[in-house]
């Protein structure tokens, strides 16, 4: 009977360790992907701030401009094969780096 009880208590004793150390495993994944999501948060931020300067630089220099430099602002991401956001962001990347 002591014996039959020993064994038993060993297995508890091994399912709670190898249940300690999943919930280990778990916890380490659920922490990696919370650091990982914080960093593609973060990308993301900074995706929507540039775009709002795009935008707002895009508003300043689409009302500030005559037609007809409006019209060769036009041309030239035309030419470039870029749509007008893509053009600006490149404008202001090219800003940034002066």
């Amino acid at each position: 009977m002591e014996d039959f009880s020993t064994q038993n208590i060993d297995k508890i004793s091994h399912n709670i360790a190898s249940l300690s150390k999943d919930m280990y495993e778990i916890k380490k994944t659920i922490l990696s992907k919370e650091k990982e999501k914080e960093k593609i948060s973060k990308k993301d931020k900074k995706r929507r701030e540039s775009l709002k300067k795009a935008q707002a630089k895009f508003k300043n220099v689409s009302t500030n401009l005559s037609l007809e430099d409006y019209e060769k602002f036009e041309k030239r991401f035309k030419k470039l094969g870029l749509s007008k956001s893509a053009y600006l962001k490149k404008l202001i990347m090219d800003d940034n780096l002066e």
